[in-house]
């Protein structure tokens, strides 16, 4: 995971762009949310969850996306692209809410 992290970051501050700089930053802390999550379930036998314990996961997304769009629709310094970039990337985070593989294909492929 870090591996690719690194990368994201340095390119991002190529651009020198402050909006796309901390929305960017808001992305990773999402991704490493899920990662810390993942890791703590792999550590019982049997991780078994419902929708509603992984509830609190769509209030962080949710808070992401909000203000991602709000700074791509309010602040015309922002590039639209790089921001609606991680928009569309925050919908695969709610792998929760999805009972069995094709569902989550199927679904993607509208992003």
């Amino acid at each position: 995971m870090v591996s690719f992290v690194k990368p994201f970051k340095d390119a991002t501050a190529a651009l020198n762009i402050a909006q796309v700089t901390k929305a960017s930053d808001m992305f990773v802390a999402l991704i490493n949310e899920q990662v810390n999550i993942l890791t703590l379930m792999s550590q019982f036998k049997k991780p078994t969850f419902s929708k509603k314990d992984l509830a609190f996961l769509g209030t962080l997304q949710a808070e992401t996306f909000k203000q991602i769009d709000e700074v791509k629709r309010k602040d015309f310094k922002a590039p639209p692209n790089h921001l609606q970039t991680l928009i569309d990337g925050i919908a695969i985070m709610s792998w929760y809410n999805f009972e069995a593989g094709d569902s989550v294909r199927d679904t993607m492929k509208e992003f």
